[in-house]
């Protein structure tokens, strides 16, 4: 996954890249983004930071402060209208405000849901704020109402002060609620095409000015009407962020892999209904694609010029075809002579094909993924017939996000070796990105049956099922995973967090302090930490709980949230001491009035 924000430029119809941002390491996942409406800033969640950029004297974006605290992904942010409150939420299960003086700093900290935190929105008059987790439940900041829901949900959104939409993960149905005396009443349910959907990017999003709702599931986009009696009806559904104002809808899809930039008009068109012509008002969503229709019509070219390449080298085969025997014979001849030398050039090739591979494979690690396509294609090109170069090249396409062209070389690599178990794990990530999780389970058993020992097959299954909201078969997989590589500390903390999803957390316990033991860096330790004094505090292991925490904060000092998490944490054993201790003095009592009226019947 890249770690770069590209930014473009959107005027009279034309889209112009200006910039690339790149204060982001590795490690940054950047799940979330959203820009202010007031100020001209940018607002970046990469991995367990929040990013704010400014724009410079240079029309350039740069980077003006990092907000620390989050020790997990960060995976939905939003800003209130005055531009002076951010709200987060993450897979550390927290979610924080963030308020700003003169500098961004974090003014409280919500620990409510037992799971990672998807989505997040904010009513209009500012005061109540919905959430929901994977721990399937919806809540509302404030009143402080909690909803069970049967699947957790990727998306919501408030309709008015009142209402609020909510969308199930990989259900067909949006929910609409309504907030009535304090309590929640589910007013309706909406279903729309068929599509699955497992990923929480692209927040649903209501446009108040025209009544229209856009939610984003699996590979459409919704676009959904409100009519008077807050009932909603499906305008359309588009296959492929909007604007504030709901004008531009713009949208980027894993299949065509590009930007596509559409426009709201409101049109009048006539319709014949029983033969008489009555004016009705539409709405209808044009496309404004005139930069990419100019890209297809260069690469057409390029097709044909290629093409006509094509043809004349076959021509001039034909003429070679056309040679005498007698050159025949002296072609033979010379053969008879080179055969030798051919031997040698072929072992030659193939340790050049051995030395391609390896340099390949050095900086798929290093994750130059452009560069080490290079190696794997001259491979290719001095074998045709290696399948383990295009299972790399489908690896590194994979990493670069361009799942289609991996699922199509991961394909020429089974075609080239049916057995190659790998290559079918390959053809089950690509499919798994492109959101067709069912095919995605049968290229993985595919690979598990070929070579169970391949413990990244066994891993994606793993993670495909919890993702699928199955967390006992994944645990199955992760645990032939751990069987396969004891050392992967990766395995121990994924499997823990299915665990914590069921509820057990003295296994949680087990596997976080295994993975501790392997020696992770700072950061992960923080995370398995974090994660393993949650599972204390669910089992009333305070004292347990607090060392995690202090042990968190001698490897981040700065880090106030965990200093205030100790804080609270000290308060609550302190009250938790004391009622035992008032309970311990009752029963103290009980039992000496119960002596005392044995002797008094004596």
């Amino acid at each position: 996954m890249r770690q770069t924000i590209k930014v473009f430029e959107f005027k009279a119809g034309i889209l112009k890249q200006i910039q690339i941002l790149a204060e982001h390491t590795n490690k940054n996942v950047i799940f979330a983004l959203n820009f202010m409406k007031i100020i001209n800033q940018l607002i970046i969640c990469a991995h367990n930071q929040i990013i704010i950029w400014s724009i410079n004297q240079n029309n350039l974006w740069e980077c003006k402060q990092k907000l620390e605290g989050h020790v997990n992904f960060i995976r939905c942010v939003l800003i209130n209208k005055t531009d002076d409150l951010i709200i987060s939420g993450s897979d550390d299960l927290t979610i924080k405000f963030w308020h700003k003086q003169y500098q961004w700093n974090c003014q409280q900290a919500i620990n409510d849901h037992k799971n990672r935190i998807l989505a997040l929105n904010i009513n209009e008059q500012q005061n109540k704020l919905i959430t929901c987790s994977e721990d399937k439940i919806r809540q509302r900041w404030v009143v402080k109402k909690r909803i069970v829901v049967e699947q957790y949900g990727l998306r919501l959104s408030f309709i008015n002060d009142d209402l609020f939409a909510f969308q199930p993960n990989n259900r067909q149905q949006m929910y609409i609620y309504q907030i009535q005396n304090d309590q929640i009443i589910k007013k309706s349910e909406k279903d729309f095409l068929k599509s699955q959907d497992i990923y929480s990017l692209f927040s649903q999003q209501y446009i108040q000015e025209k009544h229209l709702l856009f939610n984003k599931h699996g590979f459409y986009v919704h676009i959904k009407r409100q009519k008077d009696d807050n009932q909603f009806i499906v305008e359309q559904s588009i296959n492929f962020g909007i604007s504030e104002d709901g004008i531009y809808l713009i949208t980027w899809d894993s299949l065509s892999k590009v930007i596509q930039v559409r426009m709201y008009i409101e049109k009048q068109i006539l319709q014949s209904i029983n033969s008489q012509k009555n004016k009705c008002k539409i709405d209808i969503i044009i496309y404004i694609n005139q930069f990419f229709l100019t890209m297809k019509k260069i690469k057409q070219k390029q097709q044909n010029k290629n093409g006509n390449k094509i043809q004349k080298v076959k021509l001039q085969k034909r003429k070679k075809e056309k040679i005498s025997i007698k050159n025949q014979q002296m072609e033979l001849q010379d053969q008879e002579k080179n055969l030798k030398q051919k031997e040698q050039s072929k072992k030659s090739s193939l340790n050049s094909e051995k030395l391609l591979i390896n340099r390949g494979l050095s900086l798929l690690c290093q994750r130059k993924f452009e560069e080490s396509i290079i190696q794997f294609d001259k491979v290719i090109k001095l074998s045709p017939s290696n399948d383990e170069a295009y299972v790399n090249k489908s690896a590194a396409l994979i990493e670069l996000n361009q799942f289609e062209q991996g699922l199509q070389v991961a394909k020429i690599a089974i075609q080239k070796n049916p057995k190659n178990d790998e290559a079918y794990n390959k053809l089950g990530a690509a499919l798994l990105n492109l959101n067709k999780q069912e095919e995605a389970i049968l290229y993985f058993s595919k690979a598990i049956n070929l070579n169970p020992k391949n413990e990244f097959a066994q891993f994606n299954m793993a993670n495909l099922l919890r993702e699928l909201d199955r967390p006992k078969e994944a645990i199955e997989y992760y645990n032939n995973a751990i069987k396969i590589n004891p050392i992967d500390i990766e395995y121990y903390l994924e499997k823990a967090f299915c665990l914590q999803v069921l509820k057990k957390y003295q296994n949680a316990i087990k596997c976080f302090n295994q993975a501790l033991s392997l020696n992770p860096n700072e950061d992960i330790t923080q995370t398995l930490l974090m994660n393993k004094g949650y599972s204390l505090g669910c089992i009333k292991q305070f004292q347990e709980e607090l060392k995690c925490y202090n042990s968190v904060f001698m490897i981040n000092p700065k880090n106030k949230e965990v200093q205030k998490l100790i804080n609270d944490l000290k308060l609550k054993i302190n009250n938790h001491k004391q009622t035992n201790d008032h309970n311990q003095q009752h029963e103290k009592k009980q039992k000496m009035k119960q002596v005392q009226k044995k002797k008094n019947n004596i």
